[in-house]
């Protein structure tokens, strides 16, 4: 896959009717043991959520058409947008599910030792920076390991939730996001709590939201 998808582990997927995990056992092996059993739970709870195909299939809403046509934003960029942002929901849906399940220390170890930038996307950055089109798209990317953290650090502080943890994923993702610069950086802040704090039970209507709110990134 292409960059941003290079931290997956696992895989699930439901193509053949039902529900599949697919393990890179050499990217797993190269992780620490309770990141493993993170990687293995977070697929889960993908696949508990996420295992049929309709939640493959995703459309842009007749809003979204129009706000692009507005903004001149045509429907390739528009479908690369609609992918960022249906990845990012389901991975904050996955990441609460197993919150809320008591499933702590696993997803923070999962998260440390798989979010990251890489010095080539920081220069796809610098590209793409000039061209609203192509920042519309990277920005977007960028709202799936901040969505997947989110859950974790809006954690209110307990004995629970080890402090040193949430520092340290809350600084891996400020390290993933620092090279948009502030303003880019805080819009994009903004955008992914307003999703993260808009979701309810309902997959299609959470990404149908998400898109709507991703708009202001464009």
């Amino acid at each position: 896959g292409d960059s941003t998808d290079d931290w997956l582990i696992c895989t699930h997927d439901a193509w053949r009717g039902y529900p599949r995990i697919i393990v890179c056992y050499e990217r797993l092996a190269a992780l620490t043991r309770l990141a493993r059993i993170g990687a293995v739970r977070h697929e889960t709870a993908h696949s508990a959520l996420h295992c049929s195909l309709e939640f493959s299939i995703f459309r842009v809403p007749e809003e979204c058409r129009h706000a692009a046509m507005i903004k001149s934003i045509d429907m390739a960029v528009l479908e690369q947008v609609l992918y960022y942002v249906s990845a990012a929901v389901k991975d904050c849906e996955a990441t609460k599910l197993l919150v809320d399940s008591g499933f702590i220390d696993c997803q923070f170890a999962f998260g440390l030792e798989t979010l990251s930038i890489s010095e080539q996307d920081k220069l796809n950055w610098k590209s793409a920076m000039g061209n609203r089109k192509a920042r519309f798209i990277y920005e977007s990317a960028l709202l799936r390991p901040t969505l997947f953290a989110h859950p974790l650090l809006s954690l209110p502080r307990s004995n629970r939730i080890p402090l040193e943890m949430q520092v340290y994923l809350g600084r891996r993702i400020e390290e993933i996001l620092e090279h948009l610069g502030d303003t880019e950086r805080n819009k994009l802040l903004q955008v992914a709590n307003i999703i993260a704090g808009g979701l309810r039970e309902d997959t299609h209507r959470n990404i149908d939201f998400a898109l709507a709110q991703s708009m202001n990134l464009a």
